[in-house]
C-alpha cells in the first residue's frame, strides 16, 4: 500500500464549524441509508423464509456495531509522499481538502454503492496485519465502516505498549488506542513501534520502500537494518584514477574537524577509522593534521546515523538549533536594546524637566543607560552639584576679565570632583591662560622672521616646538638653523644623505654637535661636484641667490675644499696617466725608487689639465660664463703655492702607490708558475713555523724572483709585493696553527 502525505494547514474558526456541520450532514445521511439497507435486507430474508419454509438464519455480524456495511474491500492506491508526515497529519489533512460529498444514489435510496463486507473483526485483522499504520490510516478514510475496522484493530494496543504511551483516556483526542497512537504518530516506528526522540538520526525517519510503494517511518534500529538487506547506491566521488609514483591512487580527502561539522559523526567514530597524518598548515609545532578517506568516513556515517535519510536529519537539528541560539540572541539583543532606549528616555525626561545638563555626567548616564547600575535621581544630583561648579567657576573667570577654558585639566578636575579648591584653581587657569599668550606671541614672532626669508614653521622642528612652547633659544639662530636645512634639502641632497638624522636638532655648531656625518656627506658632495661642472671660484664669488650656501656655512666649506681640491686633483692625474697603457708597462719595468724621480711637476699639471679637456669644452660652450683658467691654476691660486708644492710631492706618491695597488690587483688572477708552486707548497706544510716559513720565502726570493723577473719583465719589487701580499695570510695562518 501507498501512503499520501499532505501538510495540514492552519483554518479559521470559521471554516473548521462549516466543515463540521457537512461532515455531520454526511453522517446523518450514511446512517440513514444504512438503516433503509437493513430494512430491505430484512424484508428480503422474511419473503424467501415464507416462500421456501425454511427456518431464519441467525442474524448476521454486519449488524454488530463493529462490522462494516461493504460487500468488498475497495482497494486504496495513492501517489508515494513527498515528504515525512505523521498518520495523523495525513489523514486530518485528506479529511480537510475533501470537498463536501454530493448526494449518492444510496442516499436516495436507488443503489447501493458502499462496501458490505460480511467479515468478522478477527478475519479483518488477519487481512490487514501485514498493513503498516500508516497505510491503516489511508485505509481508515475511505468510509466510516472502514474507519470503525480500522480503529477496532489490535494492533493499536500493541503499537501504545510498545511506545510507552500509557492508556487512553476517556474522551478526547486520546479517547482509544487508535487515536493515542494517531496523536503520537511523527515519533513512532512503524515497524517495532517504538517511540524515538523528535529530531535528528534517532528520530523516525522516512525511508523509501519499493515493495511499499511509499515511505514508511522507521527508527534508526530498523533502518540500519533494512539498509543492511537494501544497501543505498554506492558513493561517488570524483578522483584521480591514475596512480601515482608510489601506486597509490590519490582520493579525496577531508579533516577530521569537515567529518565532525558535515557528516556529524564524534571524535570517538572518527578514531575508528584509518587516517594519515600530516604536517598542521596553520600551527606548525602543533600536533599532525588527520586527513581521512572521505568516501570511507561518508559510508561509515550511513551505517552510524542510518542512511543518508539519518545524516540529513542531523544536518537538519544542527540547522535548526543554529537557528533558534540565533534567535534567542536576536531576542535578547533587541530586549536589551528596547531597555536602554527606555532608560535613556526616562533619563532625558528627568534632565530636561530639571534644566540639568547631562554632558556633566556622561559616564554616570552611560551606567545607568547600560547596566542600571545607579539610579535617575543619583544621576541628576551629581549633575546638579556638578553645574553648581561650573557656574562658579565661569562668573568668576568673567568676573577677572578671562574667558573658562573647558579642555583644561584643572577645570575638568574641579567641575568633576572639586579638587583644587576654587581659588586655586581660577589662579591655575588664569596661569594657563597667560602661557598660551605667551606661546602664541612667540609663535608669531617666530613665523613673521622667516616669513621674511621664505620659510615656514616646521612641525617636526624640535628648535622650533622648544621655543614655542618654553622660549628655549633665539629666534636669529632658529632663522639660521632652518636656512642651513632648506639649503640642504634643495641643493645638497640631504635627505638621502642624512641616514638616521629625523631633525635638524643641533644648537651650536652643525659639525660639532649630533649627527654630523649627513650633513657633511651632503656638503662633501655638494663641493664635489661643483668642480666637476668646473666652477672652481670661491663660494662669496657667487650671485646672491637661494642657490648659494649660507652664511654660516662658509667656515666650514674653506676647512673642506683643501681636502676635496686635492682629491679630485689625484683622481685627474690618475685618470689621464692610466689612460696610456704604455705608461703603466714601463712603470712595472723599472725601480718605483727610480721611476718616481722621472714624474715631474710639469707631468702632474698637464695630467690635470688634460683630464678636464674634452668635459671642459663642453661646458665652456654650453655656459660662457666659467672660468678660462686651467684646473691646475685655480688650484694653485685656491691653495696658495706653499700648498700646491706639498700637494705635487703627495702626488707622485699617490701615483706610485696606485700603479701597485693595480698591478697586484691584477696579477693575483695571473700567478708566475714558480710562484704558484712556492704558495702551494707553503700551504701543505702540516708542521711549518714562523721561522722556518720566513728563511724558505727569502730562499724563494733569492733565488727564483731574478728567474721570474727575466722571465715576466716585471721589477722585482713588484714581484716580491705581490709574493708577500699572496703569502703573507695563508703562510700566517698555517704557522698559527703550528
Amino acid at each position: 500500500m501507498s501512503t499520501t502525505v499532505i501538510a495540514r494547514p492552519r483554518r479559521a474558526a470559521a471554516v473548521t464549524a462549516d466543515y463540521r456541520v457537512r461532515y455531520n450532514e454526511r453522517a446523518k445521511e450514511e446512517r440513514e441509508s444504512l438503516k433503509r439497507r437493513r430494512e430491505e435486507k430484512a424484508s428480503a430474508r422474511k419473503k424467501k423464509r415464507t416462500m421456501t419454509n425454511a427456518p431464519p438464519p441467525s442474524p448476521p455480524l454486519s449488524e454488530s456495531p463493529q462490522s462494516t456495511s461493504s460487500g468488498e474491500l475497495v482497494q486504496l492506491v495513492s501517489p508515494p509522499p513527498e515528504e515525512s508526515a505523521s498518520w495523523s497529519d495525513m489523514e486530518m489533512a485528506t479529511e480537510e481538502h475533501t470537498p463536501p460529498p454530493a448526494e449518492t444514489p444510496a442516499a436516495r435510496g436507488n443503489v447501493q454503492t458502499l462496501p458490505q463486507p460480511e467479515l468478522s473483526l478477527e478475519l479483518w485483522d488477519l487481512i490487514l496485519k501485514d498493513f503498516y499504520p500508516s497505510q491503516l490510516t489511508v485505509l481508515a478514510q475511505v468510509s466510516r465502516p472502514f474507519y470503525d475496522i480500522v480503529a477496532w484493530l489490535p494492533i493499536w494496543r500493541r503499537v501504545c505498549e510498545n511506545g510507552g504511551l500509557g492508556e487512553p483516556l476517556s474522551r478526547g483526542r486520546k479517547g482509544t488506542y487508535y487515536k493515542l497512537a494517531r496523536f503520537e504518530s511523527a515519533r513512532i516506528c512503524e515497524q517495532c513501534y517504538k517511540k524515538c526522540k523528535p529530531s535528528g538520526s534517532q528520530a523516525a525517519l522516512p525511508v523509501h520502500m519499493p515493495s511499499e510503494g511509499g515511505n514508511i517511518n522507521l527508527c534508526r534500529t530498523c533502518r540500519r537494518a533494512y539498509y543492511l538487506a537494501h544497501p543505498e547506491p554506492p558513493i561517488i566521488i570524483e578522483q584521480n584514477t591514475q596512480p601515482d609514483a608510489n601506486g597509490y591512487i590519490q582520493r579525496a580527502r577531508i579533516t577530521k574537524g569537515t567529518g565532525i561539522d558535515h557528516f556529524k559523526l564524534t571524535e570517538g567514530d572518527l578514531n575508528q577509522l584509518a587516517y594519515t597524518p600530516v604536517r598542521n598548515p596553520y600551527y606548525r609545532h602543533a600536533a599532525p593534521m588527520r586527513l581521512y578517506d572521505r568516501q570511507q568516513v561518508h559510508e561509515y556515517a550511513r551505517r552510524v546515523h542510518g542512511g543518508e535519510v539519518g545524516i540529513e536529519a542531523m544536518r537538519d537539528r544542527t540547522r535548526r538549533h543554529r537557528a533558534r541560539l540565533q534567535h534567542r540572541r536576536e531576542e535578547r539583543a533587541e530586549a536589551l536594546r528596547q531597555q536602554r532606549a527606555a532608560r535613556r528616555e526616562a533619563l532625558d525626561n528627568h534632565f530636561q524637566q530639571l534644566g540639568l545638563d547631562q554632558t556633566l555626567v556622561q559616564w554616570d548616564v552611560a551606567r545607568y543607560v547600560n547596566e542600571e547600575s545607579t539610579s535617575i535621581e543619583a544621576c541628576a544630583e551629581l549633575a546638579r552639584v556638578r553645574q553648581q561648579r561650573r557656574d562658579e567657576l565661569r562668573n568668576e573667570m568673567t568676573f577677572q576679565g578671562h574667558a573658562l577654558d573647558e579642555r583644561s585639566p584643572i577645570y575638568e578636575a574641579y567641575v568633576m570632583h572639586g579638587r583644587p579648591s576654587r581659588q586655586h584653581a581660577i589662579t591655575k587657569l588664569v596661569e594657563e591662560i597667560m602661557a598660551r599668550r605667551a606661546r602664541e606671541q612667540r609663535r608669531a614672532e617666530l613665523e613673521v622672521a622667516l616669513g621674511q626669508k621664505g620659510l615656514a614653521i616646521d612641525a617636526r622642528s624640535t628648535l622650533c616646538q622648544n621655543y614655542i612652547s618654553s622660549g628655549t633659544g633665539t629666534v636669529d639662530h632658529i632663522v639660521e638653523v632652518l636656512l642651513e636645512l632648506d639649503w640642504f634639502v634643495r641643493e645638497a641632497d640631504y635627505m638621502r644623505n642624512r641616514g638616521s638624522v629625523l631633525d635638524w636638532s643641533f644648537q651650536q655648531d652643525s659639525f660639532k654637535n649630533k649627527h654630523p656625518l649627513g650633513k657633511w656627506k651632503a656638503l662633501n658632495g655638494y663641493l664635489t661636484k661643483r668642480l666637476e661642472n668646473h666652477i672652481w671660484n670661491d663660494i662669496e664669488q657667487d650671485q646672491d641667490t637661494t642657490a648659494r650656501p649660507p652664511l654660516t656655512l662658509w667656515p666650514q666649506i674653506r676647512l673642506m675644499m683643501p681636502d676635496i681640491w686635492t682629491k679630485q686633483a689625484n683622481d685627474y692625474v690618475a685618470t689621464t696617466y692610466f689612460a696610456n697603457l704604455d705608461n703603466f708597462t714601463k712603470a712595472v719595468r723599472e725601480d718605483p725608487e727610480i721611476y718616481v724621480k722621472t714624474i715631474t711637476d710639469q707631468f702632474l699639471i698637464k695630467a690635470m689639465n688634460d683630464a678636464l679637456q674634452p668635459s671642459y669644452a663642453s661646458s665652456q660652450r654650453s655656459s660662457p660664463k666659467l672660468s678660462s683658467t686651467s684646473f691646475a691654476s685655480a688650484m694653485q691660486e685656491a691653495l696658495g703655492e706653499e700648498k700646491f708644492q706639498r700637494f705635487l710631492e703627495s702626488a707622485r706618491k699617490t701615483l706610485m702607490d696606485e700603479i701597485m695597488g693595480r698591478y697586484l690587483k691584477g696579477a693575483a688572477s695571473q700567478l708566475p708558475g714558480a710562484m704558484q708552486e712556492f704558495i702551494e707548497s707553503t700551504r701543505m706544510g702540516a708542521t711549518l713555523t714562523v721561522q722556518r716559513y720566513n728563511e724558505i720565502k727569502q730562499t724563494f726570493i733569492q733565488e727564483k724572483i731574478p728567474e721570474i723577473a727575466n722571465e715576466t719583465d716585471i721589477h722585482p719589487t713588484y714581484l716580491i709585493a705581490l709574493l708577500n701580499s699572496l703569502s703573507s695570510s695563508v703562510g700566517y695562518i698555517r704557522c698559527y696553527r703550528c
